[in-house]
C-alpha cells in the first residue's frame, strides 16, 4: 500500500473518494478502492494526525465531564433543554458527535473529519453488527459511562492510529 504523504492530499483523496472519483491521483496511492469507511482508515493510518485528534477527544471529553453535560437526541441543547446547534454559544450539554463537532470548531480544527474513525472503532469494538456514533448515542441502552468510555478508547486508538 502506498502511503499518503500528507493530511492536505489525505483530505483531497477523501473528498474525491465522496464525490465519486475514482482516478484521483491521490486514491491512486490508495491501491484498490473499497468501501469509503475503509479508504478513509487508510488515509488516517498514512497521515501525522494523531496529535490533533487526540487534543480534540480531549477537549470533548472536557464538553462531558459531567452526566448532565451530556444529552440524546439533540446535537446540543442550551441551559433551559432546548434544542440549539452545537456551535451555539449557549449550549451547554451535548450529545457525543454534537460534542465532537464543538470540540472541532473550539480547537479551529473543523477540517479533521478523520477524528470520527478512533471514536466509530471504540464504539464497535468487539460488536457484531456495527452501528454509528450518532445511532449509539441515542440508543436507549447507552449510558452516560459508556460515552466517557468510548471516548477515552478513542483517544487511546488516535494516540497509538490503532
Amino acid at each position: 500500500m502506498a502511503l499518503i504523504y500528507t493530511l492536505e492530499e489525505g483530505k483531497q483523496a477523501a473528498e474525491a473518494r465522496r464525490n465519486g472519483v475514482f482516478d484521483d491521483p491521490q486514491l491512486l496511492k490508495l491501491g484498490p478502492l473499497g468501501n469509503i469507511h475503509s479508504d478513509l482508515l487508510r488515509i488516517w493510518k498514512s497521515t501525522d494526525t494523531s496529535d490533533v485528534l487526540v487534543a480534540i477527544l480531549n477537549h470533548t471529553k472536557d464538553l462531558l465531564d459531567e452526566d448532565h453535560a451530556w444529552c440524546k437526541h439533540e446535537a446540543a441543547k442550551d441551559i433551559n433543554g432546548h434544542s440549539v446547534p452545537f456551535d451555539n454559544s449557549e449550549a451547554v450539554c451535548f450529545c457525543l458527535s454534537g460534542a465532537i463537532s464543538r470540540s472541532m470548531k473550539d480547537l479551529q480544527a473543523e477540517d479533521y473529519i478523520d477524528i470520527f474513525l478512533p471514536v466509530f472503532k471504540a464504539i464497535n469494538e468487539g460488536v457484531h453488527v456495527e452501528t454509528g456514533i450518532i445511532a449509539f448515542n441515542d440508543d436507549a441502552k447507552t449510558t452516560f459511562e459508556d460515552v466517557q468510555k468510548v471516548i477515552d478508547r478513542a483517544i487511546e486508538i488516535a494516540a497509538k492510529k490503532d
